[in-house]
């Protein structure tokens, strides 16, 4: 294997409308580059067998080089977009996928082959959980779709529902600092705060002046 992730095709979750980021969090900058391209250079780095994203519309990242096809239902959540991943992984030969959000700060390869190591024949779901699932980066297998599909056609799009089937398995988390504060970004101040920042403002103090002002 070339790395944690050989033989693995990876999709990237960009199928949301970014309420709270105000903009495409897939193309929010990141040191200069989008968020998307650069979570698809640490997924080569891994050795993904290929990236793909699944976004609102086909061809919608076409433009940052990064194929990209259509969830299978519009606005339906992260899990729709795991299911149109499975379906599109099904289609070129199966196995396991590894999927992940578009708004991840990072996946490093020791993630990837700590879910690994994790996955199992018994299994089609392996994702971390400290207190509560973390869906991404999860792997997933393709025969986990008709559950996924009967999950949203009964109207339940909960990660957390899907991951506590007794075929799900869970894998301990990095130890610090090798797991952040906060994996994930999901307003702009969050963003610029980093992995381990903290995203407040700074509390005001008294004539509305905040430590640091003037």
């Amino acid at each position: 294997m070339n790395g944690p992730a050989a033989g693995l095709p990876a999709y990237v979750l960009a199928g949301g409308r970014s309420r709270r980021f105000g903009s495409d969090k897939a193309l929010a900058d990141r040191n200069g580059e989008p968020a998307l391209v650069r979570l698809v250079h640490a997924l080569n780095a891994a050795g993904a067998a290929s990236v793909a994203a699944v976004a609102r519309e086909a061809g919608r990242y076409d433009g940052v080089g990064v194929r990209t096809i259509a969830d299978a239902v519009a606005d339906a959540g992260p899990l729709a977009g795991l299911e149109t991943a499975l379906a599109d992984a099904t289609t070129r030969g199966g196995g396991w996928i590894l999927a992940v959000s578009c708004d991840l700060f990072d996946v490093p390869a020791p993630w990837i082959a700590r879910l690994r190591t994790a996955a199992t024949a018994e299994r089609l779901a392996v994702a971390f959980r400290p207190d509560r699932w973390e869906p991404f980066p999860g792997l997933y297998h393709v025969d986990l779709l008709p559950t996924v599909r009967a999950q949203l056609g009964g109207n339940q799009r909960s990660f957390q529902v899907l991951l506590s089937a007794p075929d799900a398995r869970a894998v301990t988390v990095p130890p610090p600092p090798d797991w952040p504060t906060r994996p994930s970004y999901n307003t702009p101040a969050e963003l610029r705060a980093g992995p381990d920042g903290d995203s407040r403002p700074p509390p005001k103090i008294a004539g509305g002046i905040r430590p640091g002002d003037g």
